[in-house]
């Protein structure tokens, strides 16, 4: 698939740990999720003044031209401020004059924008787009336009293992907030494209038993017992029968979009039992369904799984009414 990640912050409580929402983060230090800080009113990760700190991430396997992308916001600096890096330092510095350099996975620099692109305190969508053809170059996108003419030519990639969003040295740092970073590659027929303009993370949360609700619950009903603030585990449902189907009405987008890209649903499951087994996240209108690829549910300790719906349950692409009107759940396999 072409989205690999995507975190607006909204799920994480302020004492997160990243990693318990999304797979994908790993190690963090210095940063926080701050409630009403986000480009939206909702939650942002913020480091704070000063601060020495980064969140690491590791998309896994990617395919052809890899991009990131999210909001930021900088508060006056006197040095500069890396928003994402790997292992050998700053892949996108925001300068102390507002702009902006990129640099690639060997620390080269391939080009720097002119003052005043990410102004002090002003949210900013910054798309950062590396090919894997090594002629086809860097692109680089503020606010939805075009930065800079493309750097074209060969060019190390990044180490996509070792990527951090944010990696500050604290000196001459001011705070600094996150919102809606998205990481995504040209695989796949969906979400595959750079340029895509300044886009919104909406977090919807189960409100009301689906048509389908044939796993256990724990807690009063099952919408009741998979809903929880955030990613602390709430009282859970459990399957244990081949092909049961859990699904879930949700609560309503809270801003009209233009466009859906996608729909992308998340749970933290846990298989406790002697065999293996798998989980589908599936979307239905009415008895109309549809169900993902089914992977495979972790033993060890409770995982946080991803499905990426890029249409609806009839295979048409998403609007804000049929997201409202959708229900998402899971069916497992064992």
């Amino acid at each position: 698939m072409a989205l690999i990640m995507l975190d607006g912050f909204d799920t994480h409580g302020a004492a997160a740990t990243l990693a318990n929402g999304d797979p994908h983060w790993g190690a963090q230090t210095g940063v926080a999720v701050t409630a009403a800080g986000g480009k939206f009113g909702g939650n942002s990760l913020r480091l704070a003044a000063a601060a020495t700190g980064s969140a690491a991430l590791n998309p896994g396997t990617v395919t052809g031209n890899v991009s990131l992308a999210g909001w930021f916001k900088v508060a006056t600096s006197t040095n500069p401020v890396p928003l994402w890096a790997d292992s050998t330092g700053a892949l996108v510095t925001r300068n102390a004059d507002g702009s902006v350099v990129i640099k690639d996975g060997a620390g080269v620099t391939r080009f720097t924008s002119a003052a005043n692109v990410v102004l002090d305190g002003v949210w900013t969508w910054l798309e950062v787009h590396y090919h894997g053809s090594a002629t086809a170059g860097i692109r680089v996108y503020s606010q939805g336009a075009p930065l800079l003419s493309p750097y074209v030519g060969a060019f190390t990639a990044p180490s996509w293992a070792t990527l951090k969003l944010l990696n500050s040295t604290g000196t001459g740092i001011g705070q600094i907030d996150v919102d809606d970073v998205v990481i995504w590659d040209s695989s796949g027929s969906f979400f595959n494209a750079d340029g895509i303009q300044p886009r919104r993370i909406q977090t919807l949360r189960p409100n009301a038993a689906g048509t389908l609700s044939q796993w256990a619950p724990n807690g009063p009903t099952n919408w009741e017992s998979v809903d929880d603030t955030d990613w602390s585990g709430g009282a859970g449902v459990v399957g244990t029968v081949n092909g049961q189907t859990d699904r879930y009405g949700f609560t309503d987008l809270t801003a009209t979009p233009g466009s859906v890209d996608a729909v992308v649903a998340k749970a933290r499951v846990q298989n406790v039992g002697a065999d293996a087994a798998t989980l589908a996240f599936v979307t239905g209108q009415g008895a109309t369904q549809r169900a993902l690829t089914p992977v495979a549910i972790a033993t060890l300790a409770p995982t946080v799984l991803q499905g990426v719906f890029y249409q609806d349950a009839s295979n048409v692409n998403w609007t804000p009414t049929t997201v409202n009107a959708a229900e998402f759940g899971e069916t497992l396999g064992v």
